[in-house]
């Protein structure tokens, strides 16, 4: 049966669920499901009102619907509780990882061991040499300041990092997108989260944060990079006219998504306030007498359904699932992006965030087929050459 001849309001009324909210004295009358996602909300809701039920209330139901509502509490309580421990593990791991603090100057605690400096050298000579940069660095002035610096160059200076400790970073003002690019990369090889400064001022702040999605979303294995202190972001602002276009559309993409969590969490929390009103509802009308006049309580209850409907429509509306062609595009984009820098794509029209086309790039290649093996293989099979 296509989804154009599914009848979702009868699914929702055969629904167990529905049955058992039914059994349980919960208001249904106003309940009407025109598509799949109404359907599944309003079962959402109406398995959380199940859940918030008073002890006496399901134990007052015939044995068989009672344990199945005990069932459904006791395998919530279950994922719920798998789920609360994966946050707190990853909020452990997020504890005891270091972060590189962008914008901050830290002298102390390296003097005696400045073999970091070299790593350093290493990692952006190298760095320099994927991204087709020429690159500069005084190692005499780095050893008497016990720091490292430095600047890559292509057309102009792309703007000077000077790391005063493995975990402090400094970037000039108007440093190119490249060298934000270069931090973050450093960052997530040596597994550290990327801090916000307080010194950075927005436009850095921003520079910093497209680069951190930008570079994240180049790993195909899933990794994910922790940002403290990530800045909002105000497209309207005027200092966003003066970034590049790529980097405008990374921000403005990464704006959209955090307005639209804003507003999916504000739909939540007016749905738990009116889940809130209707159970003291339901409890007040229980307390009543058989002559008891229930027409205020009901009205009430009609008014908090129909707010509760309207909201149920809203959270559909805003359903983040409308937005998945766009997410696999964007992956698709990105795929793409990688494929033509191992040399598996020669296509001109696919380029970099400055507009110039992606030219095959061994160090980039190698540094790939080390850090995620299957990943050269995975794109060959889905952009390479087909035989014929």
């Amino acid at each position: 049966m296509s989804e154009a001849t599914i009848n979702w309001d009868e699914e929702l009324k055969k629904d167990e669920i529905y049955i058992l909210a039914q059994k349980s004295g919960i208001s249904t009358d106003d309940l009407k499901a025109s598509s799949e996602e109404e359907f599944k909300s309003l079962l959402e809701d109406l398995k959380k009102q199940l859940k918030e039920l008073p002890k006496d209330r399901i134990d007052a139901l015939p044995p068989e619907d009672a344990q199945k509502i005990q069932d459904l509490i006791a395998k919530e309580n279950t994922e719920n509780s798998a789920s609360s421990g994966n946050d707190e593990n990853q909020d452990n791991e997020g504890s005891e990882r270091q972060t590189l603090e962008v914008g901050k100057d830290d002298r102390e605690g390296e003097a005696n061991n400045l073999d970091w400096i070299e790593e350093k050298r290493k990692f952006w000579k190298e760095f320099a040499e994927e991204n087709e940069n020429n690159f500069q660095n005084d190692p005499q002035k780095d050893t008497e300041s016990k720091t490292f610096s430095c600047t890559l160059n292509k057309d102009k200076d792309a703007g000077i990092i000077t790391y005063t400790s493995p975990t402090a970073a400094r970037i000039t003002p108007e440093s190119h997108l490249t060298m934000y690019q270069g931090l973050v990369k450093d960052a997530m090889q040596n597994n550290l989260s990327i801090t916000f400064g307080l010194s950075l001022d927005e436009k850095q702040k921003a520079m910093l944060l497209a680069a951190c999605l930008m570079e994240q979303s180049t790993y195909a294995n899933g990794e994910k990079l922790q940002m403290v202190n990530p800045p909002k972001i105000d497209m309207n602002a005027e200092y966003i006219k003066s970034l590049p276009e790529g980097v405008q559309k990374v921000l403005g993409d990464y704006a959209q998504e955090q307005a639209r969590k804003a507003k999916q969490e504000e739909i939540d929390n007016k749905l738990n306030d009116v889940r809130t009103k209707l159970r003291k509802n339901q409890e007040a009308a229980a307390k009543l007498g058989k002559d008891d006049d229930r027409s205020a309580l009901a009205q009430e209850r009609e008014n908090l359904r129909l707010e509760q409907l309207a909201a149920l429509k809203e959270k559909v509306k805003e359903n983040p699932s409308a937005h998945t062609d766009d997410k696999n595009k964007d992956k698709e984009n990105i795929e793409k992006i990688m494929a033509a820098r191992m040399g598996i794509i020669n296509d001109p029209n696919i380029k970099d965030v400055n507009g110039k086309p992606i030219a095959k790039n061994d160090k980039f290649t190698a540094r790939k087929n080390e850090q995620n093996p299957g990943l050269k293989a995975y794109l060959e099979k889905k952009y390479g050459p087909k035989e014929k």
